[in-house]
């Protein structure tokens, strides 16, 4: 197989290389399959998580220095990943759910992205995370314009 690869003057990446045993977990490209289940993979949620986490947090900072309403970082929020994760303007461009929802058939990880997601735009409500921010329900976060993944998920798959 190597030589394959060093003929087309490509090289494996040894950080990289694993060898799976017969039935265990793939992960590949930001999918992870087992058997026939394909869900996103858990280095796809953490990357995910992590850009989530940093524009929240940029956003904080953005509402502490100006003294902005909340409200507009939340919905910055909204925008920057529902752009991210469903941009419709170009047909040929491969947005997030372009990629993973045709191939995926499990919603677990679309769930914890979304959860992450919501958690984090409640975060800028308060700039604390704890219970209090679900005073700030699910409806005042559709009325921003947030749009689930695992709903889109769904509503594409019909």
């Amino acid at each position: 197989m190597l030589d394959y690869f060093r003929r087309y003057h490509l090289e494996v990446n040894p950080s990289k290389e694993h060898i799976y045993a017969p039935g265990e977990p793939i992960e590949f490209l930001g999918f992870s399959v087992d058997g026939n289940s394909i869900d996103v993979s858990m280095a796809t949620r953490q990357k995910m998580k992590g850009k989530i986490r940093r524009k929240a947090l940029s956003l904080h900072r953005w509402v502490s220095k100006t003294g902005k309403n909340p409200v507009f970082a939340m919905k910055a929020m909204v925008n920057c990943f529902n752009r991210k994760f469903f941009e419709e303007g170009d047909p040929d461009s491969l947005s997030w759910s372009r990629w993973f929802f045709p191939v995926i058939n499990r919603t677990e990880g679309l769930a914890e992205i979304d959860h992450y997601l919501q958690d984090n735009i409640r975060y800028l409500s308060t700039g604390r995370h704890n219970k209090s921010n679900y005073r700030v329900r699910y409806e005042d976060l559709k009325a921003l314009g947030y749009r689930s993944l695992v709903h889109e998920f769904h509503e594409w798959m019909k």
